[in-house]
């Protein structure tokens, strides 16, 4: 007991900054603490570090700003497009066709590859922000982002009802709602993981790849917004006008959502570099 009591002593210590984190297991193997106490004190003095955390402006914006808002957003745009993948994916390996959406095979991968592009950026720049707001908060912002991309848009169609887990083994529920499952949202995790670490060690990136990025997430926008369009139209012509098309500017706001924090990174870059042009005149 007192070895497993160590290990977590270990382990918790690491939440705390590397010179504290040497002084206080040098104080603890000078002072010949049990284990239990030891874990106990460095329990209490890490919740009073990371409590002191929260009293800066940084780790509310990003719990607000991306996990109760981007976040959301995110899931429900990679729901969508795992949807709709799968759905080709089946009708092709099964029946030999692909789901006709009235668009032509072109317009459909011209709108895929445009949003897939797009949610890759949103995700790696979401993550950095996140990583550079949240500091060594990011143990607690990051988990929730994570959760909330993986399961809210599910949750919302479970509790309206529009999905039930029916014969669903408990075990598979807990791993989808902690894993993902489905290889399309694997490889947007892992950048919003990539971004994560960057933003925690380098806050801030130069002028000229901020431009690039906030560019490229301007074109990409504007391009899906665009091509959901295709979609809007071949409904109203499916329904015989019954139907009516989402306008653009409706399509263009959750887009627009997810897209704060590129300019959260143009206004960072651009005042610490008036900041440095002005402390150095």
């Amino acid at each position: 007991m007192n070895r497993i009591c160590w290990w977590l002593v270990d382990a918790a210590s690491r939440m705390l900054e590397p010179g504290e984190r040497d002084v206080v297991r040098g104080d603890f193997a000078e002072s010949g603490e049990s284990g239990g106490r030891a874990l106990s004190g460095v329990l209490g003095l890490v919740v009073r570090r990371q409590a002191a955390l929260w009293k800066d402006w940084r780790p509310w914006l990003a719990l607000v700003g991306l996990v109760a808002i981007v976040a959301v957003v995110l899931s429900e745009i990679a729901f969508s497009l795992d949807v709709i993948v799968g759905q080709q994916v089946q009708a092709y390996s099964h029946y030999g066709v692909r789901v006709d959406t009235g668009l032509t095979v072109g317009k459909d991968i011209v709108h895929l590859v445009c949003l897939s592009l797009a949610l890759l950026l949103w995700s790696w720049v979401s993550g950095f922000v996140l990583g550079s707001l949240s500091g060594r908060a990011i143990w607690l912002t990051g988990v929730l982002f994570y959760l909330v991309v993986l399961d809210s848009f599910t949750a919302r169609l479970v509790i309206s009802g529009y999905v039930r887990f029916s014969n669903t083994h408990l075990l598979w529920i807990i791993l989808s709602a902690v894993l993902p499952l489905d290889i399309v949202r694997i490889p947007f995790l892992l950048v919003m993981i990539w971004g994560v670490s960057r933003g925690l060690r380098l806050r801030t990136l130069g002028v000229r790849p901020t431009f690039i990025l906030a560019a490229a997430i301007v074109i990409l926008t504007t391009l899906v917004t665009w091509t959901s369009g295709w979609y809007e139209t071949a409904h109203e012509t499916w329904s015989g006008g019954v139907w009516r098309g989402i306008p653009w500017q409706k399509r263009l706001l959750p887009l627009a959502l997810v897209s704060w924090p590129v300019g959260y990174m143009l206004a960072t870059t651009g005042w610490q570099r008036w900041h440095g042009r002005t402390a150095s005149d």
